[in-house]
C-alpha cells in the first residue's frame, strides 16, 4: 500500500471542497431587502401625510369659498368637496396594516413581508385619486367661478396666474401618477424575480 498516494487518488475533504467552490453572487441581500421594505413604508407614510394635508387644503378652500360664493350650487359643491375629503381620510387608510407591528412578526419571511408592503402601497396608490385628489380638483373647480366673480371689476391678470398654475398642476398630476405606478411595478417585478430565483 502506498503511504503517499498520488494527488488524483486522494479523497478530498468535503469541507475543503465546499469552501473552494465559487460563490454565486446573490442579487438581493437580506439588508438590501430590509432597506427596500423601509423605503416602501416611508413612501406609504408620506402618501398618508399628503392625504391629510390635501384634506386640510380642501377644507380651507371650501371655508374660504363658501361665504364668498353667491350661488347655492357652488355652496353645495364646497360642502360636498369637504365631506368627500373628510371621508377620504378614513377610506384611504382603511385596510392598511401597521407596518411596524408586522415587522416584528416572526411568522413571515422577508420576501412575504416585502410582498405585503408592495400590495399595501398599490392599494394606497389606487385609493389616492378618488379619495384625495378628487375633492381637491372639485374644490378648485368651484373656486374658479368665485375668483372670476371677485375679479369682474379687476383686470384679468389677477386671476390668470392662479388658473395657469392650476392647469399646469392638472397636466403634471397624471405624469406623477404614471411615474409612481411604474415604480410600484418595478418593485413587483423585482419581487417576482426573487421568488423565481428561490
Amino acid at each position: 500500500m502506498l503511504d503517499n498516494p498520488p494527488d488524483d487518488l486522494k479523497i478530498a475533504n468535503p469541507k475543503t471542497l465546499w469552501q473552494s467552490q465559487k460563490n454565486e453572487e446573490t442579487r438581493m441581500t437580506l439588508e438590501l431587502l430590509h432597506q427596500r421594505i423601509r423605503d416602501l413604508s416611508a413612501k406609504r407614510r408620506r402618501e398618508l401625510f399628503v392625504t391629510v394635508f390635501v384634506a386640510a387644503i380642501v377644507l380651507a378652500l371650501s371655508t374660504w369659498g363658501f361665504p364668498r360664493s353667491h350661488s347655492v350650487a357652488l355652496q353645495i359643491v364646497f360642502v360636498f368637496a369637504s365631506a368627500w375629503a373628510l371621508a377620504g381620510l378614513y377610506f384611504v387608510k382603511r385596510g392598511l396594516r401597521n407596518a411596524e407591528l408586522l415587522d416584528d412578526s416572526t411568522l413571515q419571511t422577508g420576501i412575504e413581508f416585502y410582498r405585503l408592503q408592495i400590495q399595501q402601497n398599490m392599494a394606497l396608490f389606487n385609493r389616492i385619486l378618488p379619495w384625495t385628489l378628487g375633492p381637491v380638483i372639485l374644490a378648485v373647480f368651484a373656486l374658479i367661478p368665485v375668483l372670476a366673480g371677485m375679479a369682474q371689476n379687476q383686470p384679468l391678470n389677477k386671476i390668470a396666474p392662479f388658473c395657469v398654475l392650476y392647469v399646469l398642476w392638472l397636466i403634471a398630476l397624471p405624469l406623477a401618477r404614471l411615474y409612481k405606478r411604474r415604480e410600484l411595478h418595478r418593485e413587483l417585478d423585482l419581487l417576482n424575480s426573487l421568488e423565481r430565483g428561490k
